[in-house]
This record gives structure tokens, C-alpha cells and sequence, in this order.
């Protein structure tokens, strides 16, 4: 398999910005994708050999979007040599990739679940109504082109269907609001129109208004950074040579006294 067999240009177009969540992107997708492509292979010593190919690909693909994105410890890994390469490789490159996926996946979603909220339905009404006025406000402004209408409704849709979930990434609805600001501003009228201005600064608010709320009953601990992930096993300490013949005859003596 090569690198487009794993992802497609869509897929890069639909990847996340931030370089862990990025890397567990891709790698769920090249895992869907391997394991597809593993189906056409027979038990035999001819379907071995193409399993084999296929995870040695895999591998390969793996360290490449690690380098990419400065995700350690798979960015300092060498790619194997495919002559070498076998089930005991094939295993413990597996293994290694499934503790630190855990981590990473497991650690995203705690922080997301810190940058999420909880809102009310009464703050979520709010909101809505809020969006709606927006929505009228878009309709009856003749400064706007059609296109520029239809892309700030998408992006109030898109607000709306946010707010539809259990809990809210404050982010997403950050975003989305700035991206509909940032599609009318060419639009000096619309932007400067002060019914406009109070709508928007009052949806801040009461997103603000519910991120407060949340962290008091949550009553969250001070943040803390995104801890490094750990190797899956403790390295090795390698065993002191002896530097004489005599420390060496020593340590050979000390082994085998009993006592």
C-alpha cells in the first residue's frame, strides 16, 4: 500500500490542526484502511507474505506522519528493513502503537471534556433566539451579496447544530461565531449595524455565562498541560563490561558463591 491508499486528499483536507489530535487521525484511518485491504488474503504462505507487506507499509506510513507532526517517541524511529521485517517486529511495533494511542486518545478526551459545557436549555434558547435574530438581521440587509448570506447561514447552522449536543466544546462555538464574523466583515454596513454589534456581543456573553457555570459545578481543579506520554516500557539498563580480567574472574566468582 502507499501513502494514498492509506489517506485520501480529503482526508488531509479534513484533518484537525492540532498535532496529537492530527496523528490519531490519520492513524485510525490507516488502521480502517489496513485492515480492508488485509481481507483479500488467504491463510496460506503467499497471503503471509502479503499480510506482511501490508504491515510493514503500515509501519512506514506510521513513522512517516509521526516525523511529520513531531509526535515522539515514533518520529525518532527508524523504518525497518523490509528483509528483516517479521511477525516478532510486526507485534511489537503493534503493541507499541496501541499503548501510546491509548494515552493520546484518552488524554484528548479529558481535555476536551475541560473545554466542553454543559449549557442549560435556558442558555441554549437564549442562544437561539439570538441566532435567529441574527438570521432575520442577514435576510434584510441589502449589503450582503446571495453568497455572502448563504455562507454566514451555514455557519449559523452549523452553531445551532452544535449547540444541539449533550455537552459543548466551547471552542467549536468560538470558532464557528468568529468565522461568521470574519465572512461579514467585508460587509461594513452589516458589521457596523449596532442591532448587529448587540447580538453578537451578547451571544459572548452568554457563552461566558455558561462556561462559568459549568466550572462551578464541576469545581475544576487549576489546568494542567498535556502530560507527555510515556514509553510503553522502561529501557534497559545495559550491564557494566568489566575492564580487567580480574574484575571479570571477580564478578564470574561472585555468581556462582551461594552465599
Amino acid at each position: 500500500m502507499d501513502v494514498f491508499e492509506f489517506v485520501s486528499a480529503e482526508d488531509l483536507a479534513q484533518a484537525p490542526e492540532d498535532p496529537t489530535s492530527a496523528f490519531a487521525y490519520y492513524i485510525g484511518i490507516a488502521q480502517r484502511r489496513l485492515k480492508e485491504s488485509l481481507r483479500q488474503y488467504d491463510g496460506d504462505q503467499d497471503g503471509w507474505r502479503g499480510v506482511q507487506d501490508e504491515k510493514f507499509a503500515f509501519h512506514n506510513y506510521i513513522i512517516g506522519v509521526a516525523k511529520a507532526y513531531g509526535v515522539d517517541p515514533f518520529r525518532a524511529m527508524e523504518v525497518p528493513d523490509p528483509e528483516t521485517y517479521d511477525h516478532k517486529a510486526i507485534r511489537r511495533f503493534e503493541a507499541d502503537l496501541a499503548h501510546f494511542m491509548t494515552q493520546l486518545i484518552h488524554g484528548n478526551a479529558i481535555r476536551e471534556r475541560r473545554d466542553s459545557v454543559a449549557i442549560p436549555e435556558t442558555l441554549k434558547d437564549k442562544l437561539r433566539s439570538h441566532v435567529n435574530a441574527l438570521q432575520t438581521a442577514i435576510d434584510n440587509n441589502d449589503s450582503l451579496t446571495e453568497s455572502k448570506k448563504a455562507a454566514l447561514h451555514a455557519k449559523l447552522r452549523e452553531f445551532l447544530e452544535a449547540l444541539d449536543t449533550n455537552r459543548v466544546p466551547l471552542w467549536k462555538l468560538a470558532s464557528i461565531l468568529i468565522g461568521a464574523m470574519s465572512i461579514g466583515a467585508n460587509a461594513l454596513q452589516f458589521m457596523e449595524s449596532p442591532a448587529v454589534q448587540k447580538l453578537v456581543n451578547t451571544m459572548w456573553t452568554t457563552l461566558a455565562e455558561a462556561k462559568a457555570a459549568s466550572d462551578d459545578q464541576r469545581h475544576l481543579p487549576p489546568f494542567d498541560p498535556p502530560q507527555i506520554l510515556l514509553p510503553p516500557r522502561r529501557p534497559r539498563e545495559e550491564r557494566k563490561q568489566p575492564t580487567s580480567p580480574r574484575e571479570s574472574f571477580s564478578a564470574d566468582l561472585d555468581d556462582e558463591i551461594p552465599f
